[in-house]
């Protein structure tokens, strides 16, 4: 059964609360059944720690955990000033599940 990436791409994007921002989001065939990273800026731990549930609520993935979370303004970091300064990096499993 073949693969609606844009379906599975806009399925993804609507996962993501307000004041999150992924960094980028490429799919091929490969990715599916297989862990996948994700990073992220947030405008704080509380979006980030709803980014995190938002994945563990849907269907699309499974095994959802954290790899990193750092707030960038409390290190001075280049991102700091951007109004997204936790940045966030989420390993989950994306699975092939049917898309209407």
């Amino acid at each position: 059964k073949s693969v609606n990436y844009t379906s599975t791409i806009f399925e993804i994007v609507k996962l993501l609360p307000t004041g999150v921002l992924l960094d980028g989001l490429a799919l091929n065939a490969d990715d599916f059944g297989k862990q996948m990273t994700f990073t992220a800026n947030a405008k704080s731990y509380t979006e980030a720690a709803q980014l995190k549930q938002n994945f563990q609520n849907s269907k699309l993935f499974s095994n959802v955990y954290f790899q990193s979370i750092n707030n960038q303004q409390q290190s001075n970091s280049q991102g700091a000033d951007s109004g997204y300064p936790v940045q966030v990096t989420l390993s989950a499993q994306l699975n092939k599940v049917p898309l209407q």
